[in-house]
Parts: C-alpha cells; structure tokens; sequence
C-alpha cells in the first residue's frame, strides 16, 4: 500500500499463465460484476491481505528490493488478468442494462492504462473517459463541481491547472545564484536539436499538471529511437527498475501511423498495439515484454508549445514522438517550482534544462562534443 502499486501493471507482461497462481488467487477472491476482494482487503492497510497472501501460497513477502523471479512475474499476469476480467465484466453488464456505449472511469484502479485498453477494445463500448487525475488527487475537481449538475461541467480539455512562473522570475532565480544560462531565439527548435544528438533534458514550461502523468510541461524528454535512451533515463536520470517502461508523447495527428486502432489519448492513460514498421522509430517507449505503449497524443490547441517541439524534431529526424516522463527523482513528487527543478537537475544525469524560454546546460556534458559547439553559439547571459 502506497509503495508502488502501479509495478503489477508494468510486471504482468513479464509473467505468463500460471494455473495454481490462479486456483489461488481464485479462491481468495471473487471476479467479475460482484467481485469480492474483502477477503484480503477487510481493515485498513494491507498487513492482514499480505498475511493471507503469504499462507495462501507458502511463501513470504519479499521484504527488501530486488529482481523478481518468475514466479512473482506470473503473480503480477495474474492478478492484471483479473483485474481486466472485473472491471470489463462491469462495464460490460452496465452498459447491457443501461443501453449506453459512453464509459467513464474513475477511481485510482483506472490509471492502470492495461486494463483501460480492455476496456476500449470491448465489442459493446463505443467511447471510454478516464479521468485523467483518477486518484485521490481526484477529489479537488470533485469538490470544485459539487454544487454543478453534470451537464454543466465543461469538457476536460486540459489537466494544467497548477501554478506557473514568469520568465522574469527565472532569470532573477538564476542570475541570484550565478547559474549560467541561455536564451536561444527559437527555444523549441534549440531544445529538439539537443534531443535529436542524445541530450536528455528536463522542460519546465506553463502551469504545472494535475495528476501522476507528466504532460509536457514538467516532463524529462528525450530521444524515443533507441533502447540505450530508455535505458540512460532509468539508471541516470529516474534511478529505478530497468525493466520499467517509459511512455511517448506524440502528434496527434501522426497517432494513426504509429498506433492501432488510434484513438486521442491526451492523458497518457490508455495503451495501444504499435505498428510493425514503427517499432524501430520508438523502441525506447515500447513495453520490453509485450510491445505496446502508453501514449499521450498532443495537439497544437492543447499545448502550443510542446506541439511546436515535438513538431521541430519530427522535421529533424523524421520522427514525430519523443519519449516523455515526469520530472521527479524516484519517489520524489513532479516538480513544481523553478527552485525544485534546478535541484533535481543537478541531482539527476539531465544534460539540459529548459526554464520557460531559459536554458541551462551541464559544461560537463557538452565540452569536446558536437553539442559543445552549440552550447557555445548559446547566447549566454
């Protein structure tokens, strides 16, 4: 509880059918419409679940980080396949009694983006919403509509409700503590031109987003080509599991090229099949075990800017995706201010971070190097 739930999701593919895992799991919980987990879950907390869990099947808990072994990748399967079986049997029968094809989830079990796509792809749903900031965080737009009848509450168009910070500021932030920094004319251009030579960067632009996704606005980026760019980002840059996938973020209007059965997806919150003979364009962002991915598909009226440097290395290398992640250290929350941003920056392997319209880069990474010749045509301040 609270210490990465959110692992089952990204493991399950990793796992395989395990019949006695199954007659288990099974045992202890009932699937489907009326499912039934109190079993493990009655009481607060998760000690007496993990208690059951651990006579259920005659193993302990692993009680310390580490490698998984089979068997707990084939847990992992499991439980997402039921999980899917639950929730798709929900919606499935309400839908069935209701006459209605529209689904909307909520709830924390609904950024599980695996079982969102079952879902989707059910033959009686027509069209899914999932709310984007779908857990506990949740509660404030809730709160915020209470008095409001549903059809008044306008589309949600955009989860970037948080708090920005003007460029002025930044540049007095930065000048106060002498950090070096920046100010390209076409910062979008300049940042896409680093992405597409190898630079991992840290883009901090707008009002700060609701909800666990990075949007492209308090995002870490980089190159989507190769395994070795997702690979940089898990042992440098997040500090975590290295069979953990990353997401993209792509064009919307591209999505149909690279993803099947394309649908908008602006919160990086449903998955999708890639298509064969895109895979090598996105290898950083696909699924290691099972191929898919978890995109946020971005239009030029959502967020202008982000549109614009995603557009710019798309006319560089032809690819109109980068790999996206959420700009925070592993546990840490997403960075919200300037200050947390310039710590995580140099507490993380980033080689560039984008404030707003500024620019920092670490001398370290850059000097000897094509990208030191850049940094060098960098007006610097």
């Amino acid at each position: 509880m609270f210490n990465g739930e959110g692992k089952v999701m990204g493991l399950a593919p990793y796992g395989t059918e395990n019949p006695e895992i199954e007659r288990t799991l099974r045992r202890l919980v009932a699937t489907g419409v009326d499912y039934d987990v109190t079993d493990l879950t009655e009481g607060w907390g998760t000690g007496r679940g993990v208690r059951r869990l651990e006579r259920a099947f005659g193993r302990p808990r692993q009680g310390t980080p580490g490698e998984f072994d089979q068997w707990q990748k084939d847990l992992a399967h499991v439980a997402q396949k039921l999980l899917e079986e639950t929730v798709v049997d929900i919606a499935e029968t309400y839908a069935g009694r209701l006459g209605v094809g529209n689904v909307a989830l909520a709830g924390g079990v609904a950024l599980n983006c695996k079982m969102n796509a079952r879902v989707r792809e059910s033959p009686v749903v027509e069209e899914v919403f999932v709310q984007p900031v779908a857990h506990d965080a949740g509660l404030a737009l809730g709160a915020g509509w209470i008095d409001r009848r549903p059809a008044d509450v306008p589309k949600m168009e955009t989860v970037s409700l948080g708090p920005e910070f003007a460029v002025g500021g930044i540049r007095e932030l930065l000048e106060t503590n002498k950090i070096p920094y920046g100010e390209p004319d076409d910062v979008a251009r300049y940042a896409a031109e680093r992405l597409a030579e190898g630079a991992l960067v840290g883009w901090f632009q707008g009002r700060a987003e609701m909800g666990p996704r990075a949007l492209g606005n308090r995002s870490i980026l980089a190159d989507p080509r190769t395994v070795e760019s997702r690979d940089r980002v898990n042992r440098f840059v997040k500090h975590r599991e290295e069979w953990r996938p990353f997401a993209p973020s792509m064009l919307e209007g591209a999505a149909a090229e690279y993803l099947e059965d394309a649908t908008a997806s602006s919160y990086m919150i449903d998955a999708f099949d890639v298509r064969d003979e895109r895979t090598d364009d996105v290898a950083a962002v696909l699924h290691p075990a099972d191929g898919t991915t978890r995109p946020q598909t971005v239009s030029a009226d959502q967020n202008p800017r982000y549109h614009r440097l995603i557009s710019e290395f798309d006319r560089i290398t032809g690819v109109p995706v980068l790999l996206n992640t959420s700009f925070n250290d592993h546990a840490e929350p997403i960075v919200t201010t300037p200050v947390e941003a310039l710590k995580d920056f140099y507490g993380m392997g980033l080689d560039v971070l984008v404030l707003e319209d500024l620019v920092v880069e670490k001398a370290a990474t850059t000097e000897g190097t094509a990208s030191g010749a850049r940094k060098a045509a960098l007006p610097e301040n």
